[in-house]
């Protein structure tokens, strides 16, 4: 249900060239104000990655209402947003082992 290679593929290029869009055009298609130091184009950075991760979600979750139904695509959706909290639970002692 989730994203195959070659989606990945795409999404993993779209997510490193966004440095180099906010590098062409500092403000980001008037997005942003103009960086004026390193921190302000990181902090940029971090939220056009912030907002490609948003899109891709919803991008596959409508993708899968269509393809499937509505319940695939917001189980989908639980499933991507809970993952981190679940993994979290699950391997919290692998560290001291």
């Amino acid at each position: 249900m989730g994203y195959n290679l070659r989606r990945k593929v795409i999404l993993h290029a779209v997510w490193a060239l966004s440095p180099a869009l906010l590098w062409l055009d500092a403000t980001f298609f008037g997005l942003f104000p103009p960086h004026a130091n390193g921190a302000q184009f990181v902090r940029h950075v971090g939220e056009i990655w912030l907002i490609v991760g948003i899109g891709a979600l919803l991008f596959r979750m409508v993708q899968l209402f269509f393809l499937k139904n509505v319940q695939t695509g917001l189980v989908w959706a639980t499933k991507i947003l809970t993952d981190p909290f679940n993994d979290a639970k699950i391997y919290w002692k692998a560290p001291f082992t």
